[in-house]
């Protein structure tokens, strides 16, 4: 029995020898940090921490000594000793295989552990969402491995289990995890957070997951340049001859205005290659960007203030060919515009084109320019009737030449040309006047700018 005792106790003290002298250690050396050391030596930070509670990691000294592990001793005692616990068999980690399957983590702060039981030291903590194929399963545990090695045993209840595949990655030599049998109760319930040397910051780091990414994350591209952003101009000009505006912004749109090459307009949006502008007539519409350029915030559109002048040969001609352009449109009591026009609005929009600004209303107007006598009317001049008895003006219209005059008709519900000798217009003709200092050369695409504000006649709508 003596005998036996002194055997005993002298395995105890080789086994603490041998233990001591297999440990092993790290010497510092310059730019090395506990991620570095934890990389170079198998094992996680969070396990380096652990094995050196008493070092200051923020002030690491070239030439220090750091505990990384301790390996199990070579020879064993010739004697066991009755008072050592029995390791756990493999048999009761292990369980049956499974491929095909894959597991989310169904909640959030899901310990992962060694074996299949709660008994086990925690691996892990995982997050909710989290993938990781289904390695083996024994009894309500699953034994899952995510793509970056990382393997471990969870719980049914915590687990979502499919059948999509998820690619493992290859994992080196110098990760492998750590067994329970190999450095038991290095594994903390949650670990630090993770840090990874300078040169591979492009890495992604998902925490508890012992330092690995999870397995649904991927390792980002290289970042693609990308072009420059243009910076909408305040104005642009137009570089073609007889450009459409249009009310979109695609060839398809209708078209609000056609003009020509110099125009220029003020930049309200861009969209997708097409500025949305304005004009200084107030027109607004879509131009695609192949047709302008971007010019100075102080440009002016050789529009906007045009130089009056007595009427030169063939003005009033251009005159009348901006009013023939409007046949056809609705008549709409307030109009004054293409979408539809009463007979002073109609006036006012054609005489607009061409340099001249009149009043809103058709009493108004007939206090314009010089009186003209109706046998002495000549291509522009504006006529006026008393269209709701006694003297009063309530209808206005434009001289065309050979007796005819254009006009927005209540009574025919569009722009339309009638004869002066016409019985219901003859009969209420109250005389002329002569507004024509207007310029040639103004821009010819102004002849079809919209965007004049509708005013209605004061007077009431005209019946004639």
């Amino acid at each position: 029995m003596g005998n036996t005792k002194r055997i005993f106790t002298l395995s105890i003290a080789a086994l603490a020898i041998a233990s001591s002298a297999f440990a092993q250690t790290h010497t510092v050396a310059k730019g090395e940090n506990d991620s570095t050391i934890a990389k170079k030596n198998g094992i996680s930070v969070a396990q380096l921490h652990k094995l050196n509670p008493s070092i200051n990691w923020t002030k690491l000294q070239i030439g220090q000594k750091i505990k990384v592990g301790q390996t199990k001793p070579v020879a064993k005692p010739a004697t066991k000793p009755s008072a050592k616990p029995a390791a756990k068999p493999k048999a009761q980690v292990a369980g049956t295989k499974v491929s095909g399957k894959v597991a989310e983590i169904a909640k959030t702060d899901v310990l992962m552990r060694s074996g299949p039981g709660t008994s086990f030291d925690r691996v892990a903590k995982l997050n909710k969402g989290q993938k990781a194929t289904v390695v083996a399963v024994k009894g309500d545990w699953y034994q899952i491995q995510f793509s970056s090695g990382t393997k471990g045993w969870v719980r049914n209840d915590m687990l979502f289990i499919t059948t999509k595949s998820v690619p493992m990655k290859p994992v080196a030599n110098n990760t492998k995890q750590p067994t329970k049998e190999e450095t038991p109760g290095l594994l903390p319930e949650t670990p630090e957070a993770n840090t990874i040397p300078a040169s591979n910051q492009s890495r992604p780091i998902i925490t508890n997951i012992d330092g690995e990414p999870a397995a649904e994350v991927a390792v980002p591209k290289a970042p693609v340049a990308k072009p420059a952003v243009k910076t909408t101009p305040l104005k642009v000009e137009i570089t073609g001859d007889r450009v459409n505006i249009r009310k979109a912004a695609s060839t398809s749109a209708a078209k609000v205005v056609m003009v020509t090459k110099g125009r220029v307009a003020d930049v309200l949006l861009q969209k997708n290659g097409w500025y949305k502008i304005k004009f200084s007539g107030g027109t607004i519409g879509w131009v695609s960007g192949d047709f302008v350029k971007p010019t100075s915030a102080d440009a002016k559109d050789p529009v906007a203030k045009p130089v009056v002048k007595t009427i030169p040969t063939g003005a009033a001609a251009d005159l009348i060919d901006t009013a023939k352009e409007q046949i056809g449109v609705r008549y709409s009591w307030g109009g004054t515009s293409r979408g539809g026009f009463d007979c002073s609005g109609f006036v006012q929009f054609v005489f607009s084109k061409h340099g001249i600004s009149l009043p809103r209303t058709s009493i108004s107007q007939s206090g314009m320019g010089t009186k003209v006598s109706k046998a002495n009317l000549q291509t522009g001049d504006l006529v006026f009737f008393a269209t709701r008895g006694g003297s009063r003006v309530s209808h206005v219209g434009i001289f065309i030449g050979n007796g005819n005059f254009i006009h927005a008709s209540s009574g025919g519900g569009r722009v339309r040309i009638d004869a002066l000798s016409k019985d219901y217009y003859a009969k209420r003709f109250v005389g002329a006047r002569r507004v024509g200092k207007f310029n040639k050369s103004i821009v010819d695409s102004a002849k079809e700018e919209l965007g004049q504000k509708a005013i209605p006649e004061q007077e009431g709508p005209p019946i004639g």
